[in-house]
């Protein structure tokens, strides 16, 4: 908290926009040994289902594989019901994987229900076992 409260006298925030990029930095290397990596996915795909559940309740589909998961924070020319949309978007960021890599969302699905939310695993290829095995929505 010095070094915020120094930034704070001097008014140059230089200081404390390092240390939280050094934070950030530490996160995404050493993340997943403290929230595990199975964990941290089946988290981020239960939040973004969620988002994409009220995306789907108030344009009547969820958004199609090219809209992709952006529709769930910028509006897009297609939406059936523009007024509906949140002003923050209905999720605020879009999570990346344990290894950096952004989820894979299809819509129609090939796998489940409703649509296929997954990733890769820490290879980034289909199919795997331990680390490298593919988590998705259907799996849940």
């Amino acid at each position: 908290l010095g070094a915020l409260e120094n930034d704070i006298k001097t008014d140059d925030y230089t200081n404390s926009k390092n240390l939280l990029e050094s934070i950030r930095g530490f996160q995404n290397k050493y993340g997943s040994e403290i929230l595990p990596s199975e964990e941290k996915i089946k988290a981020d795909i239960a939040q973004t289902g969620k988002a994409l559940e009220i995306y789907k309740f108030n344009e009547l589909s969820y958004p199609s594989t090219s809209e992709g998961l952006d529709a769930l924070i910028t509006a897009h020319s297609g939406l059936k019901n523009p007024f509906l949309f949140p002003e923050d978007g209905y999720i605020s960021s879009l999570p990346l994987d344990p290894w950096g890599r952004e989820y894979i969302y299809e819509y129609p699905p090939r796998k489940s229900k409703k649509f296929d939310l997954y990733t890769l695993g820490a290879d980034g290829m289909e199919g795997g076992s331990g680390e490298d095995t593919d988590i998705g929505n259907w799996m849940q």
